[in-house]
């Protein structure tokens, strides 16, 4: 019984050590990238990244992870996310960044078998506001900013300093699943941590959250440029593809995108 304890006392230290180092990672993190400022990491122009994924061989669902910046914007560092799987599921992410990714607004769409939930967040004097909408029900909450609270649209951004810094960083984030019923955000966590070489000098970065649990793990390839060249969720693989084969299988995809952003690149 003693053996016992004294072994799980000290797995449990070990895992608050690791922990411990992990978020003073992720105040590192983002504190680099807001010294350089988006501006070295965002595009210049409106850029969309395309990808499908396949189901024996043939296209199933599509996926845009584009960016642009809104010049003379108070927040001009904007991007989106859009995933859709025709018929059964289909989210719409934007944001919008200032420069040093202190402040920001947030809002996703999200529907499920008809189910659909709203979410809009900001950032603000380091105080972080979520206002949900699942039906009827609407729900606001507001906290400080944990000092490694992710920002909305900044995981990409993040993954690529993870991918070269070698590392692993324990961040802070909402869930926008997770409804804030008592008035304070829940905030979750997400691990970025370096997961080795890739194919085609890619990095491989793995993301793993207390939503889905500590042993899942969402593995991205980093291209040197900073760009994800391939996510696999490990029951699907998305490849990243030219837009022209997403709008040969899927049309309306590039419209989509560009009613978000502008014009796809």
């Amino acid at each position: 019984m003693g053996a016992v304890l004294a072994v799980s006392v000290g797995a449990a230290w070990l895992l608050c050590r690791s922990s411990g180092r992990e978020v003073r990672e992720a105040v590192d993190v983002l504190e680099a990238v807001r010294s350089r400022g988006l501006g070295a990491r965002w595009p210049e122009t409106s850029r969309a990244d395309w990808f499908l994924v396949r189901a024996d061989g043939r296209p199933v669902a599509w996926r845009a992870m584009a960016r642009r910046r809104a010049q003379g914007a108070d927040l001009p560092f904007v991007g989106a996310d859009v995933l859709v799987r025709p018929g059964l599921y289909q989210a719409t992410e934007t944001w919008a960044l200032n420069a040093d990714a202190t402040a920001g607004s947030y809002s996703a769409a999200e529907r499920v078998a008809g189910e659909r939930l709203r979410v809009d967040i900001v950032l603000a004097d380091g105080q972080v506001t979520v206002t949900q909408q699942q039906g009827m029900i609407i729900l606001r909450a507001s906290s400080p900013a944990p000092r490694n609270y992710l920002p909305e649209g900044l995981m990409q951004t993040v993954a690529a300093a993870v991918a070269e810094r070698r590392t692993a960083a324990r961040f802070k984030l909402v869930f926008n699943e997770r409804l804030n019923r008592e008035g304070f955000v829940h905030f979750g966590w997400a691990l970025v941590a370096d997961a080795g070489q890739g194919p085609a000098g890619a990095r491989k970065v793995r993301l793993a959250t207390s939503r889905a649990g500590a042993d899942s793990g969402v593995i991205y390839e980093i291209a040197p440029d900073g760009r994800v060249a391939a996510i696999d969720t490990g029951d699907a693989r998305w490849v990243r593809v030219g837009v022209e084969e997403v709008a040969a299988v899927f049309p309306d995809a590039p419209r989509r995108v560009q009613a978000l952003l502008g014009p796809a690149r």
